[in-house]
Parts: structure tokens; sequence; C-alpha cells
């Protein structure tokens, strides 16, 4: 169950296998589980910042909307509804 302590969870859908393969309370969690990146690791800033632009909308240098194999989707909710 997601215990979040932000005001939102990430999800992200690939595009290769058309499903969601999870949603994640923190960006932290999210780089884990999806590319097996914890903090230090090299490619963990490319991971987090391709989380960032794919979730806020932002083209790649191809002009895609998209990390990769999928899109990353930033879904906002009241805190408050969760007491």
């Amino acid at each position: 169950m997601l215990k979040s302590k932000n005001n939102f969870f990430l999800s992200r859908y690939d595009i290769k296998d058309e499903r969601i393969l999870g949603v994640y309370d923190t960006y932290k969690e999210a780089i884990k589980e999806v590319y097996g990146y914890e903090p230090g690791h090299s490619k963990y800033e490319n991971a987090y910042a391709a989380i960032c632009a794919s979730a806020n909308n932002v083209p790649n240098s191809k002009g895609e909307k998209r990390s990769a194999y999928g899109f990353w989707y930033k879904i906002f909710f009241d805190n408050k509804e969760c007491d």
C-alpha cells in the first residue's frame, strides 16, 4: 500500500509491454524499481532527469515526450483525503 508523504505518486506506462509497470511514492523508489539504480550510481541523475522530463511532458532530444520505452506520470492528490 502506498503511503506517500508527498501530494503525488509516480507511475510509469511501458509502451513496449503496453502496461503500467508500477506506482511509486518517491523518485528514489521509482528509479530503484524501474532502472535498478541507487543514489550515487553514475546513471541515477540521468534517470531522475528522464522521469522529471517525461512526467512534465518535456520533449527529449528526438522530440518525443517519453522516457526510453515509456511514459512517466505524476499523479497529484489531496493528502487530506488519505487521513
